[in-house]
C-alpha cells in the first residue's frame, strides 16, 4: 500500500541517500538524480493495480516482500522491464527480495535451488544462474545453459529466454542483523521460526 511504502522503502532511501544527489517529485514518489536517472517507488495494492504501469519502460524493477505479489503482477511488471540502452548502460533486470511463504507461487519458481526435503535453500546452489522459457499455460520450462535453451527456441532477441539466480540466505548470513533479532524471532512459532531464522519454503501448520 502507499502508507506501507512511504513508511519503509520512501524513508529508507532519503534517510540512506543525501538530498544534494538528487530531486524529489512527491506527487510521483521519484527521485531524480544529478545525471538524470531516475529512481520511481510504486505499489501494487490490489489486482489490477499492475495496469497502472502500462506503457512504462524500466530497466530495473526490484520486488521487496515478492511473496505479496501474485505471480500476475510480477508477470505484468516484466513486460515493463526494458532498457533500450542496454549496450551503453546494463541489460533490462528485474529482482526481488522476500521472506519465503510454503504457499507462494515463487516457491515453484525456485525450487531447484531449494533442498526437496526441508525446503530450505540449497548454499551448493547459491548463485547459480539457470535459463526459463514461461509457457502459454503459465508452467516455465527450465534449462541449465542459455544454449540448451536456444538449441529450442532459437537465438533471436525475442525467443523469450530469461534468466534466473537465486541467492538463498537467512539472518545469520546478515551481518547487520542483532543477537536481539535473532533471540526475538527464537520466540516465535515453530513455522515462523523455520521460516524467518532458516529460510524454508515449505514450512506449514501440520
Amino acid at each position: 500500500t502507499l502508507p506501507e511504502l512511504e513508511q519503509s522503502q520512501i524513508a529508507r532511501f532519503r534517510a540512506l541517500v543525501p538530498a544534494r544527489l538528487y530531486t524529489w517529485n512527491e506527487q510521483k514518489k521519484t527521485a531524480t538524480f544529478l545525471n538524470g536517472s531516475t529512481i520511481r517507488f510504486g505499489y501494487l495494492e490490489t489486482k489490477g493495480d499492475e495496469t497502472r504501469y502500462q506503457g512504462d519502460e524500466y530497466g530495473c524493477i526490484a520486488f521487496d516482500e515478492a511473496t505479496e505479489f501474485t505471480e500476475e503482477q510480477i508477470t505484468y511488471l516484466l513486460s515493463r522491464n526494458r532498457n533500450p540502452k542496454a549496450e551503453v548502460y546494463h541489460k533490462a533486470s528485474m529482482c526481488m527480495a522476500t521472506n519465503p511463504h510454503c504457499d507462494s507461487f515463487l516457491k515453484d519458481w525456485i525450487w531447484w535451488w531449494l533442498d526437496p526435503e526441508t525446503g530450505i535453500p540449497d548454499h551448493k546452489k547459491k548463485g547459480v544462474t539457470r535459463y526459463f522459457v514461461k509457457q502459454r499455460d503459465g508452467t516455465l520450462d527450465w534449462y541449465d545453459t542459455r544454449e540448451e535453451a536456444e538449441v529450442v527456441y532459437g537465438t533471436e532477441g525475442d525467443n523469450g529466454v530469461k534468466s534466473m539466480c537465486v541467492i538463498g540466505s537467512t539472518v545469520y548470513d546478515n551481518p547487520f542483523i542483532s543477537k536481539a533479532y535473532i533471540g526475538n524471532l527464537k520466540t516465535q512459532s515453530r513455522v515462523e521460526q523455520d521460516r524467518l531464522l532458516y529460510g524454508s519454503w515449505t514450512a506449514r501448520e501440520e
